[in-house]
C-alpha cells in the first residue's frame, strides 16, 4: 500500500525534471518583431509570448505547451545572430510528445524570422569597402535603371547607409527617393551572406515596411551585388541577384582619379599620435593612418554626433602645413570640405576647416569658401603630452594685471577643484603683496607663480610645446596647471608678446575656446605684465636690469568660460 504513492511520486518527479527545467538562452531574452504578428513577442527564459511555455528542450529543438489550448508544439530555433532567431513548428496543436511533433517538420515547411526589437546595429557587412557608392538598380525584374546615377553616402556610424535613388525616365518602376539603410545582424548560410536591415524613407513607416532581408555578393574589384525583401522576412532569398529589389554598387573612386581610400593620406607628422585633445577636451580627433579617416568626436554625446573626414584629395602637404580635401560627413548628410592642417610642435597642431560642406570637391578648397585668415583655429594636444621647455627662461616681477584679480585667478587655476569653480581668485590678503613669474628655474618645462603676502604662495604649470607667430612676434606656450592629471585636465594657452619699453601699453587680444588665436567672439580670462628680473641664479630683490626687455603676457583659460560654438 505504501510503495505505490513512493513510486508515483518518483514518475511526478521525474516528469517535473523532463518539463520543468527546460529553458531559452538567456541571450534570447527580450522584445522581437515577426512580421505578420501585430504586437512583438515577448521571450524570457521559459516563455514565449503567443506560443506557449518551454517543457522540453533537446538541441534546437523545443516543445511549447500552449497552456490555454491544452496542447503542444515543436519549435525548432536557430539563433542566426543575437538580434535575428529563425524557426520552423509542426502546423497542427497536438498533445504528443516531442520526437513525434518534432519529427513531421519537413524541410520545406514555412521559415519564420524574429528581428530584435531595439538592436544594437552592426557595422555594414560590405567587405570592408567604405561609401561613397554610386549604384544601379530593378525593381521586380524590370529594366535596370543605370542612368542617372544614383549614389549612396556613407554616415558617421558605419552602421549605417544613406541610399540616395534616381528615377530613370525610361524605366518603369523607377522614382527618386532617399532611404537610410541602418545594419542590424549578417550571419552566413553557407557561402550565402545574409543581413537584415531597417530602411527609413517616410516618418509613417511600419516595422513591416522598414524591416528587409537582404543577401550581399562577394566584392570584386570595390564593386558588389545586394538583394532585398519584398517584405520583412528572408522567405525566397537566396542570391545577391534575385530578390524584389536588386542592386550593383561600385565604388565612387572608381569614377575619379583621387578618391577616398585611394591612397590620400594624412602626413605623418599628424598621425603619429592617433589621437589628439583640445585645449579644454571639447573634441577628440582620432586619425586612422590605415585607411586615412578622421573622426571628430564629442566625448559623451554618443557616436551619431561625430564627424567623420576621410582623406579625398592632397592640395599642398609640407613638414608643417597640409591643406586637404576631406569627405566630409555628420550624421547621414555629407559633402566635401576643406581642412588645414598646422604643425606647431611635435605635440601641438592647429586645425582649420571651412565652415559649408560643398557638393562637389573641386569647390571645397576654394578661397571664397576657406579664407585661412577669416577662419578660426582649433588648437589640439596629445592626450598624455610630455613636457618640453618653456620660453623664456628667468625670473620676472608681475605688475600691471587688467583688473586685481588676474593674479589670484593664475594662481587659484592649479587649486583641486578649480576645473568645476572655473578659476574663482584666491587673494591671500588685500592689499596683495608682490607677484613673481619664474620660468624653468626648477625644471626647465616648469613656470610658477608666486605671490608673497605673509607666505608665499606657488602655483605650477608644465609647458608642454610652444611656437612663434614670425609675423607678430607673439609666442604661445602650451601648459597644464600641476597637480591635475595630464590626462583629462584642460590646457592652458598663454600668449607671451614681448615689448621694449615701459612705457609700451597693454596689447588687447581675445581668444576662444579650443584656440590660441584672436576672436571676436572671445575674451581674455586673465593679463598681467611681467618685468624680467634676470636670470634664475640672480637674487629675487634686485632691481630690474638695465636694457632686459619687458614682456607682456597674456594667459587665455580656455575652458567652458564661452559658450560652445
Amino acid at each position: 500500500m505504501v510503495v505505490l504513492p513512493v513510486f508515483g511520486l518518483l514518475i511526478t518527479v521525474a516528469v517535473q525534471r523532463i518539463y520543468g527545467e527546460c529553458e531559452f538562452p538567456a541571450q534570447w531574452s527580450g522584445r522581437w518583431f515577426q512580421s505578420g504578428v501585430s504586437h512583438y513577442i515577448n521571450i524570457n527564459t521559459t516563455t514565449i509570448l503567443t506560443k506557449g511555455e518551454c517543457v522540453q528542450n533537446v538541441s534546437d529543438k523545443f516543445l511549447i505547451e500552449d497552456r490555454g489550448e491544452d496542447c503542444r508544439r515543436c519549435l525548432v530555433i536557430t539563433e542566426k545572430h543575437q538580434n535575428v532567431i529563425q524557426y520552423k513548428e509542426n502546423a497542427i496543436c497536438e498533445k504528443r510528445s516531442l520526437d513525434d511533433l518534432c519529427g513531421e517538420i519537413t524541410s520545406d515547411a514555412p521559415l519564420y524570422s524574429m528581428f530584435r526589437v531595439d538592436a544594437t546595429p552592426i557595422p555594414c557587412p560590405f567587405d570592408g569597402l567604405q561609401a561613397p557608392f554610386h549604384f544601379s538598380y530593378s525593381r521586380g525584374g524590370y529594366t535596370e535603371c543605370k542612368s542617372p546615377v544614383s549614389k549612396a553616402d556613407s554616415c558617421t556610424s558605419d552602421s549605417r547607409l544613406m541610399l540616395k535613388f534616381q528615377a530613370c525616365p525610361d524605366v518603369h518602376n523607377t522614382e527618386s527617393t532617399v532611404e537610410e539603410l541602418l545594419c542590424l545582424a549578417t550571419w552566413k548560410d553557407g557561402s550565402t551572406k545574409y543581413m537584415i536591415g531597417k530602411l527609413e524613407h517616410t516618418p509613417t513607416s511600419s516595422d513591416e515596411e522598414k524591416y528587409r532581408c537582404f543577401v550581399v555578393g562577394k566584392s570584386i574589384g570595390g564593386s558588389f551585388d545586394m538583394a532585398q525583401s519584398g517584405d520583412a522576412t528572408c522567405n525566397g532569398m537566396s542570391s545577391p541577384t534575385d530578390g524584389s529589389r536588386t542592386m550593383k554598387f561600385v565604388r565612387a573612386e572608381n569614377h575619379h582619379h583621387h578618391g577616398v581610400g585611394s591612397g590620400c593620406r594624412y602626413p605623418s607628422w599628424l598621425t603619429e599620435h592617433h589621437t589628439w585633445h583640445s585645449l579644454n577636451h571639447g573634441h577628440v580627433y582620432h586619425f586612422s593612418p590605415r585607411n586615412g579617416t578622421l573622426r571628430k568626436s564629442v566625448p559623451g554625446a554618443g557616436p551619431d554626433h561625430d564627424i567623420r573626414a576621410a582623406c579625398y584629395k592632397v592640395i599642398n602637404v609640407t613638414d608643417n602645413k597640409a591643406l586637404i580635401i576631406t569627405h566630409y560627413t555628420i550624421g547621414c548628410q555629407s559633402g566635401y570640405a576643406c581642412m588645414g592642417f598646422y604643425r606647431r610642435d611635435s605635440q601641438v597642431v592647429e586645425v582649420q576647416e571651412s565652415e559649408n560642406p560643398m557638393e562637389n570637391a573641386d569647390d571645397a578648397c576654394r578661397p571664397d569658401n576657406f579664407h585661412s585668415q577669416q577662419l578660426t583655429f582649433s588648437t589640439l594636444v596629445p592626450p598624455s603630452p610630455k613636457g618640453r621647455e618653456c620660453p623664456f627662461l628667468g625670473r620676472y616681477e608681475i605688475s600691471g594685471g587688467l583688473n586685481a584679480e588676474d593674479v589670484g585667478k593664475a594662481l587659484a587655476a592649479s587649486r583641486p577643484g578649480s576645473e568645476n569653480n572655473q578659476d574663482k581668485p584666491s587673494i591671500p590678503c588685500n592689499p596683495p603683496g608682490k607677484q613673481y613669474l619664474t620660468i624653468g628655474c626648477n625644471s626647465p618645462d616648469t613656470m610658477e607663480f608666486q605671490s608673497e603676502c605673509g607666505t608665499k604662495t606657488v602655483a605650477a604649470y608644465t609647458c608642454y610645446g610652444h611656437w612663434k607667430n614670425e609675423n607678430t612676434g607673439v609666442n604661445y606656450v602650451i601648459s597644464t596647471p600641476q597637480g591635475r592629471s595630464a590626462t583629462n585636465s584642460r590646457r592652458y594657452c598663454f600668449i607671451m608678446s614681448q615689448v621694449n619699453g615701459m612705457a609700451q601699453q597693454m596689447l588687447h587680444i581675445a581668444s576662444v575656446m579650443e584656440s590660441c588665436h584672436p576672436h571676436p567672439l572671445g575674451r581674455l580670462h586673465w593679463a598681467f605684465n611681467i618685468t624680467h628680473q634676470g636670470l634664475c641664479s640672480s637674487e629675487s630683490s634686485s632691481a630690474i636690469v638695465s636694457g632686459l626687455p619687458v614682456l607682456v603676457l597674456f594667459a587665455a583659460l580656455l575652458a567652458a568660460i564661452v559658450n560652445r560654438r
